[in-house]
């Protein structure tokens, strides 16, 4: 049986998601507004006779897959995700989100940087509270080497620091000198410090 919000090895943390309208997790206007991203999606390949009904069947697998976040069943939410993924159906970033927070929820959190990966390459936007969250679920497992990662990862070398940077920059800081990483600390400031934008601490005018 799959565990629940409320069971030992669920995090209570990482809250159980809402239920969104399934069709609000499909990125279907670009294709409905011409966009030239829409039409290379759309040429990717035409469906079987056994998906004519496109919006239907879509909406079903969605309703299915944000149930098994919610049911915090990893499994069956990666089963989902991987028909609507070989059917070539472009998803916002809410259904990676909640996939991701299925799995951290569930503590596998090797699932769940694995889905951030397949966030990353989809082109969809990462926020700042989702990448957050994976920081410091890095963190409670020790990991001060993936903490370092994503933080480069989410905000590369060079890139302008921004009030959001700034948030997640104090976050993933933390996150470091509670792994025993105190040189990584140090090194994320300094390199935050050097860049352009706003300064590093601007989400904290107390500080």
């Amino acid at each position: 049986r799959s565990p629940t919000a409320d069971s030992p090895g669920v995090d209570p943390v990482v809250r159980r998601p809402r239920s969104p309208t399934p069709t609000k997790m499909l990125a279907w206007e670009e294709e409905a507004q011409g966009s030239p991203s829409g039409a290379a999606r759309g040429s990717q390949g035409e469906w079987d006779s056994d998906h004519e009904g496109r919006g239907d069947y879509t909406d079903g697998l969605i309703s299915m897959l944000l149930e098994a976040c919610q049911l915090n069943d990893v499994d069956r939410a990666f089963a989902f995700y991987e028909k609507l993924r070989r059917m070539r159906v472009p998803l916002y970033e809410g259904v990676y989100k909640m996939v991701i927070e299925c799995c951290m929820r569930t503590h596998q959190l090797g699932h769940a940087m694995q889905f951030y990966e397949t966030l990353r390459g989809s082109g969809q936007r990462v926020s700042s509270r989702l990448v957050s969250l994976l920081i410091e679920a890095c963190a409670r497992e020790q990991h001060g080497d993936k903490v370092h990662a994503l933080w480069n990862d989410w905000c590369s070398p060079g890139q302008s620091i921004t009030a959001a940077h700034s948030e997640v920059l104090l976050v993933a800081v933390s996150a470091l000198i509670r792994t025993m990483c105190p040189d990584l600390a140090g090194d994320v400031l300094r390199d935050a410090i050097e860049r352009p934008g706003d300064a590093p601490f601007a989400a904290r005018p107390d500080a």
